[in-house]
């Protein structure tokens, strides 16, 4: 999780800096393992592994679980 969350924030016109990149996935990650059950990250995994990035964003916004990770995370940068 946390190894593909830095490239993923670092390209594109929304990009964050390396700095705030490395808060927020550290972030996640640690909330991801609090939030998740093994069981839950796998499956979640696998369904984004199949998915575009655009489409990634919107299952994960779609997650209750998932976006309140990524709003919480969000407010640290």
């Amino acid at each position: 999780m946390y190894n593909s969350c830095i490239p993923s924030t670092t390209k594109g016109l929304n990009s964050l800096t390396l700095f705030d990149a490395k808060v927020y996935c550290e972030c996640i990650a640690n909330n991801g393992i609090n939030k998740f059950t093994i069981e839950e990250l796998i499956l979640l995994e696998s369904q984004l592994e199949t998915l575009n990035e655009d489409d990634r964003v919107s299952l994960m916004l779609l997650n209750k679980k998932t976006k309140s990770m990524v709003t919480n995370c969000l407010s640290k940068i």
